[in-house]
């Protein structure tokens, strides 16, 4: 699957590509975040992966949509903030609406899930 990943760091990329060696995704990283403003950089990604401080709102997850991107996944440490509007009204699915999984702590290591 194709898979854009917003508001990345060095830190971010490297867990990523590790949990990744088992899937095999192709993965495409960007460093601003994900606001309306930025939205148009997943065009034509079938699913996106925003951070808990991007900016998922009625106008960005429109843009997704229209861009292609059908599943939004919200990587947080913690489920005291989500999207702030839920994409099912623009038929997106989203990890962060249907499923939360609690993260052991804050810090890089968690962010695979699998060190």
């Amino acid at each position: 699957m194709q898979l854009a990943v917003a508001d990345t760091h060095i830190y971010d990329r490297e867990a990523f590509d590790h949990a990744n060696d088992t899937f095999g995704h192709a993965i495409t990283y960007f460093e601003p975040r994900l606001t309306s403003s930025t939205a148009r950089l997943a065009a034509g990604f079938p699913a996106v992966c925003s951070f808990v401080n991007d900016r998922a709102d009625a106008e960005a997850i429109g843009l997704l949509h229209a861009g292609g991107t059908r599943l939004l996944a919200l990587r947080s440490a913690g489920t005291t903030r989500s999207i702030s509007q839920p994409p099912f009204t623009r038929g997106l699915r989203s990890r962060a609406c249907r499923s939360t999984h609690r993260m052991p702590s804050l810090s890089t290591r968690c962010a695979s899930c699998s060190r």
